[in-house]
């Protein structure tokens, strides 16, 4: 099968988007870096996506009124109209958008939001079940009443990702400056949003209504108490963003009556048909072509004999990337450090010296985390620390096997001190495996049961979670299409000289079967 050329792909993309009035290449413009930002591109509007905000509802009429037909359900997007913007924010962040551009968010005063959040993930689409063995484990239930909710709030958020997900404050997605968009609008005022995407783009067509499922609850009757933790978890978002939380009338009219230049007649069709069509091959073949990493920092993650020191070697062949290898997985340790510090805070009356627990309130985890990324950064890259050149680093660690009952909250913790982070699941034949002198202590047929049990945790975070990417050792040797797939999903090229130079070199131990010798073109003969 053939496979579109790259340097051909950004060029017809480039052209497109040379068409629309606004859109140019990276240059003195403003660059679309924020994750959740999305372009209207037929009304010239950015639109920054949060959670429990009309956010799917907005998406639909995005793409309806760019396309003028309906979103239709595609197997290959995992999270419907999410999955699929999320693949458009991957092509199109790549380029900026000038100042003409009218930028808008939506927001939701945070106790409404996260009283939606109970009702449509925990109650009616029941993420919690997601995350049914890590709560058993602590003592949660999976569908907790709204006290019980409420109450273990911090807890049920670092066990869920979805809940994690959909409660995390505005600030995480629009960031602190309201100054940065031209029309901030209150959840309740949709049609004032409608309003300004009909007259900008002449498309007339109602607001679809999603994601509302879920019983009532009386915000009025929510207790004091639930009320003052509520307000301490979104202060930054009360203390930002608090004045939007009612009407935005007067900023609403300004946008209203500002001019706007309509684009072209067919230009933005013209770039929605090479947008589209790139997606497509993403999905296809994962090969469009951002010429940049798209994670700063990747971790390997794997156990013994499993080929994961050459995959080290495949990584660090990328330009910019520095890839450490084992570390007696120290990180785990720092990671058990930081939960000592969350259950240690949860002491009450710790501030007199009379107390066992005297200053555990003083514990500050975000400090830690704070000045854990540092470290990291710093032990890692070490002797490489001035090399401007390094934009991504990481390390390989196959002491998985005896942590696999945290494993789920050791990946969320790595996300905290890895910058954007990328998690490459390396397997192998069980059979080659066990026969390892590695493992000459374990019994074989528990080993793999032990081993199949993490590699279903590999599994499930894979097709949960875009940061996780699976490849086996045998797809690594034979230079599988699973191997360019992976360089596709890091975001850089794949080129198969510097793939070849690094296949030839014996990797961790020197090999002594004939038949693996035979692929390192550059091992020894003498060596014994």
């Amino acid at each position: 099968m053939a496979y579109p050329n790259s340097r051909q792909n950004i060029q017809e993309i480039h052209d497109a988007f040379s068409l629309v009035e606004g859109v140019k290449p990276r240059g003195d413009y403003l660059y679309a870096e924020r994750q959740q930002l999305i372009p209207l591109f037929k009304a010239k509007i950015l639109y920054t996506s949060i959670p429990k905000t009309a956010c799917t509802s907005i998406k639909h009429l995005i793409f309806e009124c760019e396309r003028g037909t309906p979103y239709v359900e595609k197997k290959k997007f995992v999270s419907g109209i999410h999955g699929f913007y999320q693949t458009w924010r991957e092509i199109t962040t790549n380029y900026v958008y000038s100042d003409n551009w009218l930028k808008v968010l939506i927001v939701r005063e945070p106790l409404q939001r996260l009283v939606s959040c109970y009702k449509n993930r925990v109650l009616f689409h029941k993420d919690l079940l997601k995350s049914a063995d890590r709560l058993s484990k602590v003592g949660l239930p999976v569908n907790p009443s709204w006290e019980v909710f409420i109450d273990n709030f911090e807890r049920y958020r670092s066990l869920s990702q979805s809940i994690n997900h959909h409660s995390a404050p505005i600030v995480d997605f629009a960031g602190d400056n309201p100054n940065f968009y031209d029309l901030i609008l209150n959840i309740s005022e949709l049609d004032k949003l409608l309003s300004v995407v009909s007259d900008r783009s002449h498309c007339h067509i109602e607001m679809p209504h999603k994601q509302i499922g879920g019983s009532e609850i009386d915000i009025g009757k929510i207790s004091e108490k639930a009320k003052e933790k509520i307000h301490r978890f979104y202060a930054k978002d009360y203390d930002i963003y608090s004045k939007y939380f009612g009407s935005a009338s007067q900023d609403f009219m300004k946008v209203k009556n500002r001019a706007f230049k309509q684009p072209a007649q067919g230009h933005p069709q013209s770039l929605l048909k090479h947008l589209d069509s790139q997606q497509e091959s993403y999905h296809n073949y994962h090969d469009v072509l951002p010429k940049h990493l798209l994670f700063q920092s990747i971790l390997i993650i794997t156990y013994g004999r499993s080929g994961s020191t050459l995959l080290q070697g495949i990584l660090n062949s990328i330009d910019g990337c520095l890839i450490r290898g084992e570390n007696n997985n120290f990180c785990f340790h720092l990671f058990k450090s930081y939960n000592a510090i969350v259950t240690t805070k949860e002491h009450k009356n710790t501030n007199s010296t009379t107390n066992a627990w005297y200053g555990a309130s003083l514990l500050d985890e975000k400090k830690f985390i704070h000045q854990t990324k540092n470290l990291i950064k710093e032990f890692l890259l070490a002797d490489k620390i001035s090399d401007k050149n390094i934009t991504c680093y990481g390390f390989k660690e196959i002491r998985y096997l005896n942590e696999m009952d945290s494993f789920f909250e050791y990946l969320e913790f790595l996300k905290k001190i890895f910058p954007k982070v990328a998690y490459i699941f390396n397997t192998r034949n069980l059979d080659d495996v066990v026969k390892s002198a590695w493992f000459a202590k374990e019994e074989p047929e528990e080993l793999k049961k032990r081993i199949l049990k993490l590699e279903s945790l590999f599994a499930e975070y894979c097709g949960r979670y875009e940061n996780g990417f699976h490849i086996t050792y045998e797809e690594v040797v034979s230079k599988s299409r699973k191997l360019e797939e992976m360089f596709m999903f890091l975001g850089v090229k794949y080129e198969p000289e510097k793939i070849d130079h690094v296949l030839s070199l014996p990797h961790s131990y020197a090999p002594t079967q004939e038949h693996v010798k035979g692929l390192f073109k550059n091992f020894p003969k003498s060596r014994s």
